[in-house]
């Protein structure tokens, strides 16, 4: 791999490891005779390649480091050690260089290639051969002097107008995946949009991803029952709060190196008062004790908006109700299903026949996905992608934000396409044990599946 890479890479990425050996030219053992010298094709062109420039951790790597890695790899956030000097980074660098060469950090899922996204802190192929060559080349340090400092985009909240909290502290019970969900009141007496959103870790070493699900007043004696019959603070939880669908959906998510942050322009979610926020906390303690924790989530609110918006869970119902079983054999694996169909044909999301945009969207996968895409497949034959993912790792989820919203029109079909490993290799470890293979269908369990698509949506007109 190395070789190929010294072969198309630019000579100013190479480093001595790649670069050709300079040849050195023979000392004259007699002054020449001009008449001797033979005639040269192109005398502008070297006898050799000028060795590569070194690549430094300030020059060449630090910029890229504050970018992609260390909004998880500081003090008190998930990253298992802490990635914000030369120092820091120089004593990581094998484990740093093996993971960023296997393509499991930054661990952002979306392929390339698919649709463009804001936030994308995924490296390039040049960014990463740059950051390996250097590691291989000793990971010298270099001038402070050459570091030219990243232009990092503005995030966060435009400003925090409620923050509510899990309603007691909660050490995790079960380990080393805990997922566990919390009933919040909805605090405010009268209808109002969610305009901002922005998730504040209590213990940042634990927290794994928080995803809040709006429930409306006519389900929430409904979701109390749940909550009350199981003992301590909260309800176990795993694929959802319990179930989704009309009256229950997304507010937001958040995962290690999420940022807070403004819904586009003009859109916001309509809050009734009366509603409950079901906040699902995954805990995970593999490298640490359970200790307490009491995340809370920040909301910007606004009392009205231009385009009332919410977010479409994308998914075959009667994978749901198992009246068409999403069957996943046991034992086999590049096992596939894909749904697709005309939402405004059912009235979703905002009336028969109305169209639509798309600005943010996200997929969901139990243990055994392997590959999940959400797209338009348009009424010309034609489609359009809005995310793909073709490694899936359930570890790590989020929402993506688009750069150019994705029109949809009447005619045109929302598609969403899963493949599963249902293989031995794959089952997950309960309780201390590799399961054995089992047939699988749709559930909210942790050895169920799913295959859904989440698009954040607004009315075009």
């Amino acid at each position: 791999m190395r070789k190929l890479w010294c072969a198309l890479m630019p000579a100013a990425l190479l480093v001595s490891g790649c670069q050709s050996a300079t040849q050195a030219e023979p000392e004259p053992s007699a002054p020449v005779d001009a008449g001797d010298v033979q005639t040269v094709a192109d005398a502008g062109q070297p006898d050799a390649a000028a060795p590569a420039p070194e690549l430094t951790w300030h020059k060449d790597v630090r910029a890229l480091v504050e970018e992609r890695c260390a909004n998880c790899h500081q003090p008190g956030e998930i990253g298992p050690f802490e990635l914000t000097d030369y120092e820091s980074v120089y004593a990581f660098r094998h484990p740093v260089a093996a993971s960023v060469e296997s393509g499991s950090m930054p661990p952002w899922q979306p392929a390339k290639g698919c649709n463009d996204y804001h936030g994308d802190y995924s490296l390039t192929d040049a960014e990463r051969q740059t950051l390996l060559d250097w590691v291989d080349s000793g990971a010298p340090e270099g001038d402070p002097a050459d570091y030219v400092a990243p232009e990092l985009p503005e995030v966060g909240l435009s400003r925090t107008d409620l923050t509510i909290s899990m309603p007691v502290d909660y050490i995790p019970r079960q380990r080393p995946d805990d997922y566990r969900c919390f009933l919040i009141d909805w605090p405010e007496q009268e209808e109002r949009y969610v305009t901002g959103f922005a998730v504040d870790p209590g213990n940042a070493k634990m927290v794994h991803h928080v995803i809040a699900f709006l429930v409306e007043p006519r389900l929430v004696e409904r979701f109390r029952r749940r909550d009350a019959e199981e003992e301590g603070p909260g309800y176990t939880c795993f694929g959802g709060p319990g179930e989704l669908g009309r009256g229950v959906n997304w507010l937001g998510s958040w995962a290690p190196g999420g940022r807070a942050t403004d819904l586009p322009a003009g859109t916001g979610i309509a809050i009734p008062p009366g509603s409950v926020v079901a906040m699902q906390v995954h805990y995970n303690t593999l490298t640490d004790e359970p200790e307490s924790d009491r995340t809370q989530i920040r909301f910007r609110l606004d009392d009205a908006v231009e385009k009332p918006s919410m977010w479409l869970p994308w998914t075959n119902p009667f994978w749901v109700n198992n009246r068409l079983p999403m069957s996943i054999p046991a034992g086999q694996a590049g096992v596939r299903h894909t749904f697709m169909y005309d939402p405004t044909t059912a009235g979703l999301p905002f009336g028969e026949g109305r169209a639509f945009e798309i600005h943010r969207a996200g997929v969901h996968m139990h243990l055994l996905g392997k590959k999940i895409r959400l797209s338009v497949q348009r009424a010309d034959g034609s489609n359009t992608c809005v995310e793909d993912v073709q490694d899936w790792d359930f570890n790590w989820q989020g929402s993506v934000d688009l750069v150019e919203p994705v029109r949809f029109d009447p005619g045109d079909q929302v598609r969403v396409d899963c493949e599963w490993d249902n293989t031995p290799e794959r089952q997950p470890v309960v309780d201390g044990q590799r399961i054995e293979p089992r047939d699988v269908i749709w559930g909210e369990g942790t050895t169920d599946e799913m295959c859904l698509g989440l698009l954040y949506v607004s009315p075009v007109d």
